[in-house]
């Protein structure tokens, strides 16, 4: 797949263009994708921006971020687009809708079909929905596909909803909606290693500046090493019993032994099994440890189970 900054005619065939921002890459963008993907005879791209809008407006993070362009660009490449389109948002945020479609989907993207979500906004101030696209595609001889909500468990599948969920612990409930679990990946750092003094090593790793954190506590996670998959727990938090207060991710891989540091390693975030605590002294903090252990391996031998 390739990534674009910015869209100059003459590199783009004509296309089928998805709009949206798609943070997260969930379920609901991949029915738009797959829309997309259904249109034959055209190149599908997808456009979208640097940062999500609002951040860029505010200056500062207003939204959280469920994945970075770097993972977005793996799980697009994944689904199967030929290209993804980044726009710098301030470059375009004053057009009207008219002027919005004319200059980048016709002039820059040569869409000849454009494929949205049911709640797409564009123009200035958002004024533009998919009644107006279907007005200005009309008018050009552009298809359009409007893609309605998608519904999980009662819920309908949005970015917004995926944050909330992630914000008050329910890691499994934000992977049903995801399609797959809210995961981090970023270098392990240097630490204190009084993990390894307590017999369990730990890898610690920050989250970046725009991303979710999800509650804090400890969670069963699995963690990818050079190709293969081990289960984990890893605590999100301030680590108030060894009074660091820095907030990071630390986890204890099972049944693994090895030199992580400054490697990139993705944590895959399951079910939270408790909130984080203070404990009197580092005994009863390796003690519960170790009972965290036994419940994350009960868990993924169950869900093994119910494959």
């Amino acid at each position: 797949m390739k990534v674009l900054t910015y869209a100059p005619a003459e590199r783009l065939a004509p296309s089928c263009v998805a709009l949206g921002f798609f943070d997260g890459v969930h379920l609901g963008h991949r029915a738009i994708f797959n829309e997309a993907l259904a249109v034959k005879g055209l190149q599908t791209i997808t456009y979208t921006f640097q940062r999500h809008p609002k951040n860029t407006i505010a200056g500062h993070t207003v939204v959280p971020l469920l994945t970075d362009n770097t993972e977005k660009n793996g799980l697009l490449s994944a689904i199967g687009l030929d290209a993804c389109v980044y726009d710098d948002f301030q470059r375009v945020r004053s057009l009207t809708a008219e002027e919005f479609f004319e200059q980048v989907l016709l002039k820059q993207l040569h869409a000849k079909h454009v494929v949205c979500g049911f709640n797409y906004r564009f123009g200035y101030c958002g004024v533009g929905d998919h009644n107006t696209l279907a007005e200005l595609c009309a008018k050009h001889g552009v298809g359009l596909s409007v893609v309605q909500p998608v519904v999980i468990d009662g819920l309908t599948v949005s970015s917004s909803l995926i944050r909330s969920l992630l914000r008050q612990g329910e890691a499994e409930r934000a992977a049903a909606l995801l399609g797959r679990p809210y995961s981090l990946q970023r270098p392990v750092l240097y630490g204190k290693r009084l993990g390894r003094t307590l017999g369990l090593p730990t890898i610690n790793q920050t989250f970046a500046e725009e991303a979710l954190v999800p509650a804090f506590g400890v969670y069963a996670t699995r963690t990818q090493v050079d190709g293969r998959e081990y289960d984990s727990i890893s605590n999100i938090g301030l680590r108030p019993t060894v009074d660091d207060r820095d907030l990071n991710c630390e986890t204890h891989i099972l049944d693994f032994d090895g030199d992580l540091y400054e490697k990139e390693i993705c944590v895959s975030f399951f079910k939270r099994l408790r909130p984080e605590v203070r404990f009197s002294d580092l005994a009863a903090l390796q003690q519960q440890v170790e009972k965290d252990k036994q419940t994350a391996r009960q868990y993924f031998q169950e869900q093994n189970e119910k494959l």
